[in-house]
C-alpha cells in the first residue's frame, strides 16, 4: 500500500455533540452526508498536497507566500467545481443552524452583538467565495461556548464566523471549503426559536 493511499484513508469521525442532554439542543447526530463529505475533502486534500511536502518555516516572506500559494493552488485544482452547499447540504445546514440557535438561546447569547462588539475589521467588505482564500482577519475564531457544541473536525479544517456566516476553512490552503449563509441567528430569532 503506497504512502499516499495510507494518507488517503478516510478519517473515521465519530461526530457527536457535547452536552446533548439539554432540552434545547438537537438530539440527533450530525448528518452522515456531512461526515462523508468532510472525509472525502480531507482525503483529496492530503492526496494533492502530499507531493508538495509540508511547509517549512523560514525567514523569507516570499518563500512562505510561495509555499502557501502552491498548497492553495493544489487544493483548488483538486476540487475545480466546488460550490456552496458541497459540505453544508440542506440537511447539514438545517442541523448547524438549529444547533447554533439552540446554543445561543440556551446561554442567552446575542452572538451578533458579540460579533459587532469584537469586530475591529469590516466583515461587510469580505467577499466569501468557496475555493477562494480567506483573509486571516475575516472574522473571529469561534466562541468556546459554540465551538464545544459543534462537531469536531479533522485538524486540516476549522470553523470560523464571518458576520452571520459560518465558514468551513481549510487550514493548509487557507481557503473557504464551504460557507453556510445566515448561520448565526439574530438575537430575536434565538430567543423565540
Amino acid at each position: 500500500m503506497s504512502v499516499f493511499r495510507v494518507l488517503a484513508i478516510p478519517i473515521v469521525l465519530a461526530f457527536t455533540v457535547a452536552g446533548e442532554s439539554s432540552t434545547w439542543l438537537p438530539t440527533r447526530q450530525v448528518p452522515q452526508d456531512f461526515i462523508a463529505r468532510i472525509n472525502q475533502f480531507v482525503e483529496m486534500q492530503r492526496l494533492v498536497t502530499a507531493p508538495l511536502g509540508l511547509p517549512h518555516m523560514c525567514a523569507d516572506a516570499e518563500e512562505l507566500l510561495r509555499q502557501q500559494s502552491e498548497l492553495t493552488r493544489a487544493i483548488r485544482e483538486g476540487r475545480p467545481n466546488a460550490r456552496e452547499g458541497d459540505m453544508f447540504t440542506p440537511d447539514a445546514a438545517r442541523y448547524f443552524r438549529t444547533l447554533i440557535a439552540a446554543v445561543a438561546s440556551e446561554q442567552g447569547l446575542d452572538l451578533m452583538a458579540e460579533v459587532e462588539d469584537a469586530v475591529i475589521w469590516d466583515t461587510e467588505a469580505v467577499v466569501l467565495e468557496v475555493n477562494a482564500p480567506l483573509p486571516w482577519d475575516a472574522g473571529p475564531m469561534m466562541w468556546p461556548s459554540v465551538l464545544s457544541r459543534l462537531p469536531e473536525l479533522p485538524p486540516e479544517l476549522e470553523y470560523r464566523f464571518v458576520g452571520r456566516d459560518l465558514v468551513l476553512v481549510d487550514m493548509v490552503g487557507n481557503t473557504a471549503v464551504d460557507v453556510l449563509r445566515a448561520a448565526v441567528p439574530t438575537y430575536e430569532e434565538s430567543v423565540s426559536g
